[in-house]
């Protein structure tokens, strides 16, 4: 991302001295893809972690059924010492188990607002795309404008990024 920026700012005049719209509208579009490319990247992160997280709240439930079973047979053999160490590991491991279903919820929430920023992202992208095409088309003003919206909603996006990075997921 430090890449396009540093391209961007050479790019941002023209010969003249002048901002060149053209210019600004490629620097939008490339610095939009490169959005959409990390956010991408942080969803099949967020997948593989997620996928981790289900491993372990799997192998978690199966020890906190195991140890009360094994605490229930520890009584029925008349072994009170050993069911109560029992019941208290099974305590330990459901609490353990709770944590990662919290975590869950967290990923579940951070991959649904992953995926509505991919969604805006993409269309954005595409919008970018559009207006690329219609630049040779219009007027100057009217390319201006194209321009102007293009990096306004990149700067918009750009700021979404921002807070998602800072948010540390």
């Amino acid at each position: 991302m430090e890449l396009i920026r540093r391209i961007a700012d050479a790019l941002r005049y023209g010969r003249d001295g002048h901002s060149d719209p053209a210019a600004q509208l490629t620097t939008a579009r490339w610095r939009q893809r490169a959005m959409l490319a990390d956010l991408l990247r942080d969803l099949d992160e967020l997948a593989d972690e997620r996928a981790y997280v289900d491993t372990e709240i799997a192998r978690s439930r199966t020890t906190v059924a195991r140890l009360e079973s094994d605490a229930a047979a520890a009584d029925a053999d008349g072994s009170a010492d050993v069911a109560r160490e029992l019941r208290e590991e099974r305590l330990q491991a459901h609490a353990f188990l709770t944590e990662l279903l919290d975590v869950r919820q967290a990923m579940d929430t951070e991959q649904t607002r992953l995926l509505r920023l991919r969604k805006r992202l993409e269309e954005h992208v595409a919008q970018a795309e559009a207006l690329a095409g219609r630049l040779g088309t219009g007027g100057p003003d009217d390319v201006r404008a194209l321009v102007h919206q293009v990096v306004d909603d990149t700067a918009g996006l750009a700021g979404d990024e921002q807070d998602r990075l800072e948010a540390g997921f």
